[in-house]
């Protein structure tokens, strides 16, 4: 990621010489310019045809500026970032398999101070017993990723805990972030959205629809011209599920439809929502995700 005196973006290096370039600054913490880039609406691409250059010192220290969870959520950033925030523990720890073996894991909400939170899911002993509910810590690094359709923040092998100067005083009902359950949701009609996936596994976006006639199609996320023949067609389901009387648009991803109903075409899916009778759901209130379906449990 780059951070500039008004916003992050996230970088691409598509040239193997380039990265060594960037390795170079990144590990002198130097300023640089950036020239020959190629800008989209999410990423920013540097090919054969870009270069670095060392730049003048710049007014704000980047590297000291932790990001935001906003900021997380805008961009999508890959890799390992800084985070500062509270922690609120949700629950025990537990024991998880891993390719290393089993590994503590717990889960957290981790809140910054715009009042914004994410799930956290914190590894190892070490660290989650050095973590206080309700206390705020600098992170040296931490990596998102999506866990039944839910963006998450997760501690990396190394990552490194800081008390931070500030201490955040929310309060549990002041997170964002909230799980909410409904028992055999009321769904009054689903919209089935096909789309054709970026063959890039770096990008991985859904890729504009292409004109008549046309045999290949170009990603707006990323750089590259490619076959429509070979093109993942994917899917999403929107609901509309009625709420305390009000009617909410909420979204299925196969993965979580398929972890219940089985494998299937998003038609199939779409069908099963609306004539299933007997499951019930969780969903992410700020994203309007579901994330889990579970055998209807009679009170």
């Amino acid at each position: 990621m780059l951070k500039s005196k008004h916003e992050i973006v996230k970088l691409r290096v598509m040239d193997v010489k380039l990265r060594d370039r960037f390795e170079e600054f990144k590990t002198s913490q130097s300023p640089a310019k950036c020239s020959m880039v190629s800008p989209t609406r999410s990423v920013v691409f540097f090919n054969r045809s870009s270069s670095l250059e060392p730049a003048r010192q710049l007014s704000f220290n980047p590297q000291t500026t932790p990001i935001t969870v906003n900021e997380v959520i805008k961009i999508q950033p890959s890799g390992s970032f800084k985070m500062q925030g509270q922690i609120m523990w949700k629950e025990a720890k537990h024991l998880a398999n891993t390719r290393n073996g089993p590994k503590s894991v717990r889960d957290a909400e981790f809140s910054d101070a715009q009042e914004n939170s994410l799930p956290l899911v914190v590894w190892g002993d070490e660290l989650i017993n050095e973590l206080e509910h309700g206390k705020s810590y600098n992170f040296s690094k931490l990596t998102l990723i999506h866990h039944k359709g839910q963006a998450k923040l997760q501690t990396l092998y190394d990552t490194e805990v800081t008390m931070a100067d500030t201490q955040l005083k929310i309060t549990w009902d002041k997170v964002t972030t909230e799980i909410s359950k409904i028992c055999c949701p009321d769904i009054i009609g689903t919209k089935l959205n096909e789309y054709r996936q970026c063959r890039n596994k770096f990008c991985k976006k859904k890729l504009p629809e292409p004109k008549d006639g046309a045999v290949s199609v170009r990603c707006d996320h990323c750089p590259l011209n490619m076959s429509l023949k070979k093109c993942q067609l994917v899917y999403s389901i929107d609901a509309q599920i009625e709420i305390k009387d009000k009617l909410t648009s909420l979204t299925f991803f196969p993965n979580i439809l398929e972890e219940f109903f089985g494998k299937g075409t998003g038609e199939e899916m779409s069908q099963n929502l609306v004539t299933f009778e007997s499951f019930d759901i969780e969903y992410n209130v700020s994203q309007k995700v579901v994330t889990n379906i579970y055998d209807h449990i009679p009170i």
